[in-house]
């Protein structure tokens, strides 16, 4: 029987909790996680592991919180266990974090992740027996000089590295573990200057400041006879926008990193727009093997849609693996928009289906001239640099196929993925107009696209934020909010704030004009004000560079690795001009301020404030430097778009704030108010 948590637990300083093997541990919402202060001993055993989950029948990243060891904890075990789906976006950045405290962590899956599946904190400990799986961003993250050392454990499918060390005064003890692939890890630097590089390894990616050395060629539990496992090298499969009346096909990946032939019972869809092409089950994996799946997706409405691919085997711990798959459809243009004058080049997409490395060359329909390719941005899930996300066009239309990073940058090499290809440098001062589509799901996640300029020129594969990265990506979100945001600080330099209405599902056209130290953004025909320290403008104050590289970007942040679909058509070109001349929209005069009232009503508390999304209600019980403020659990209802939470009146003083995860609006919505022991309300 599963025990749920429906709200933060925590396990206090000098107390211990002792979890009975094969117990269930779920959390039911991203508000919900477990915090140990004290001692948690959680050991199982192999034929009855203890399982930290969420409550939802499928499976998926960022469902719960995080199980947190922190500072002043002692002697807590996990053993034989299992941690998934934590890392709610919003939340957390991982799904177990270990501050400055000791752990014992032996035979422990960490897996589906919605950020990290380990991060540490100074902490040194032991990790051996273990797998770091398919998390969305590193299987194990590590700051501060103390560092862990993780042996004879799978790391492997994790969508950002497998170990990421990010103190380089300490070496990380990463030896002799199995990385996905017999060639071992992808190491293609040596910036630590230890010569350790691995440029041919096919497993997952590892950092500088890592040994890995003695990479195992198989998964340490093959001495054990008849243990087939499966892995899938996605977590989920997005099918991007498919014109209505079209169909697209797409592969996923399943590997058997076990030690015993894999047997796939059934692949079924909950959706008759998404069928398994071939092969037809029931088929074989051997071991250190894999197969592709390939699907169809065929949409029928040109909203987006979700289903599940569930495939059913004889792994013993995971007998049914859930795949997420999404795609959206369209209504197939038949016109083209008028020619731009002034265009210096442009594309209307209409040619056939292409992929990563072969969009092809821009059409000039909508005007200009000259030759000009597409070079994909973005590593993929498994971290090969020659094998880039990129986007694919689809139906007339360039599509985001996967679930994080893609874009391109124009390049003038009919050979975008060559090694010697690199972005062209264009003018520091040119407009670029897009129409763009930034679709969000029945949760609201987010996403993000639009045009980016004056950015380093880039090889295939390369990301565009960071590093020695300059220039500024101007993106729309899902929300109608227009960010610019620094390619080289990765912060958001300005923000339109969200309009009151905005629909996602259509495409928009933006145009972004930028000369010298003025950048000017237009939306729908409607020149933006934007927020920048504090002073509201028209026009955006940007720096020079000495690269002009430019293309477009899709994003979903802070929901990477969970939506994606973002398109984009209609691209131009043009040589500078202002936007001056067109009407304004400035999004902050339709912002309403929050308010938060706090009540007393017999022996309990009423809270209620207008409903807004992105809007979290928080309490504390101490106001000191610094103070710790935790989600309020009850669910709030809503009546005529008012919410209102109804809860116990505790002894003390207690304090409330809403606060916004929303770039646009900033930290504190509204101003904590006071509620004494006795119930007096003051501000």
């Amino acid at each position: 029987m599963p025990y749920t948590l429906t709200a933060d637990v925590a396990v206090v300083a000098n107390q211990t909790l002792t979890i009975e093997p094969g117990t269930t541990v779920q959390f039911q919402g991203v508000e919900d996680g477990l915090y140990v202060d004290g001692t948690l001993v959680a050991r199982g055993t192999a034929a009855a592991p203890i399982t930290f989950t969420s409550d939802k029948a499928a499976k998926a990243p960022g469902q719960w919180k995080a199980l947190y060891f922190r500072v002043g904890g002692t002697n807590s075990v996990l053993e034989q266990c299992v941690v998934e789906c934590g890392a709610a976006a919003g939340w957390v950045n991982e799904s177990v974090s270990i501050d400055r405290t000791t752990l014992l962590i032996a035979n422990v899956t960490f897996q589906l992740s919605g950020g990290d599946g380990l991060f540490v904190n100074n902490a040194s400990l032991q990790i051996r027996d273990s797998r770091l799986v398919r998390n969305v961003r590193d299987g194990l993250r590590t700051v501060g000089a103390a560092q862990p050392a993780i042996h004879q454990s799978v790391i492997s499918g994790n969508g950002g590295m497998g170990v990421e060390n990010l103190t380089p005064t300490a070496i990380l003890d990463a030896r002799n573990n199995y990385w996905g692939d017999p060639s071992g890890p992808l190491d293609i630097l040596n910036t630590d200057g230890r010569g350790q590089t691995n440029p041919n390894g096919k497993g997952d990616k590892v950092s500088e400041y890592v040994d890995w050395s003695g990479f195992l060629s198989s998964d340490p539990r093959a001495s054990v006879i008849g243990v087939p496992e499966i892995e899938v090298l996605a977590e989920g499969l997005d099918f991007g926008t498919v014109n209505l009346g079209s169909s697209v096909e797409r592969g996923i990946t399943i590997r058997n990193i076990g030690s015993a032939s894999l047997t796939i019972h059934s692949v079924t869809s909950d959706s008759t727009r998404f069928v398994l092409i071939s092969p037809a089950p029931p088929f074989n994996v051997p071991t250190n093997g894999q197969q592709s799946l390939i699907l169809r997706f065929t949409p029928d409405v040109t909203n987006r849609v979700t289903a599940t691919l569930s495939i059913a085997s004889d792994d013993a711990d995971e007998a049914t693996l859930r795949v997420a798959l999404a795609g959206s459809g369209l209504v197939a243009a038949t016109n083209n928009p008028a020619p731009v004058a002034g265009a210096l080049f442009s594309d209307s997409f209409n040619r056939p289906d292409a992929d990563r490395c072969d969009l092809g060359a821009g059409d000039n329909v909508l005007g200009g001239s000259g030759t000009h390719h597409y070079l994909p941005l973005f590593p993929t899930g498994g971290n090969n640099p020659l094998n880039p996300i990129g986007v694919s066009l689809l139906g007339g239309i360039l599509s985001n196929h996967s679930l994080d990073y893609g874009g391109v940058q124009f390049v003038a090499d009919a050979n975008p993925c060559a090694r010697s290809s690199v972005g062209e440098n264009l003018s520091q001062d040119l407009n670029i107009r897009v129409e763009l589509r930034v679709p969000t799901d029945t949760t609201k996640r987010v996403t993000q696209a639009g045009p980016f300029f004056r950015a380093r020129p880039a090889v295939a594969g390369d990301g565009i934020i960071g590093g020695a990265n300059t220039g500024y990506w101007v993106q729309l979100h899902s929300t109608g909010k227009v960010n610019v945001k620094d390619l080289a600080t990765a912060s958001v330099l300005a923000s339109s704030g969200a309009p009151a209405t905005f629909d996602p599902t259509v495409m928009h056209s933006m145009e972004v004009a930028a000369r010298g130290e003025t950048l000017e953004v237009a939306l729908d025909g409607r020149l933006l004000v934007f927020e920048q320290s504090g002073v509201r403008a028209v026009s955006v104050r940007i720096a020079a560079s000495a690269v002009g590289a430019a293309g477009l970007a899709f994003g979903a942040e802070p929901n990477r690795g969970q939506i994606g679909g973002q398109t984009a058509d209609n691209i131009v070109v043009r040589s500078p001009a202002s936007l001056s001349a067109l009407p304004r929209q400035d999004n902050f005069a339709l912002v309403t301020e929050l308010r938060l009232e706090v009540t007393r009503e017999g022996k309990g508390i009423t809270l209620r404030w207008t409903a807004q999304e992105h809007v979290f209600l928080e309490s504390t019980s101490d106001l000191t430097s610094p103070a710790t403020w935790t989600a309020v659990a009850s669910v709030p209802t809503t009546v005529a778009g008012v919410n209102s939470v109804i809860l116990p009146l505790n002894s003390g003083r207690q304090f409330f704030r809403l606060r916004t995860f929303s770039a646009g609006l900033g930290g504190f919505a509204a101003a904590p108010r006071m509620l004494s022991a006795n119930g007096a309300i003051s501000e």
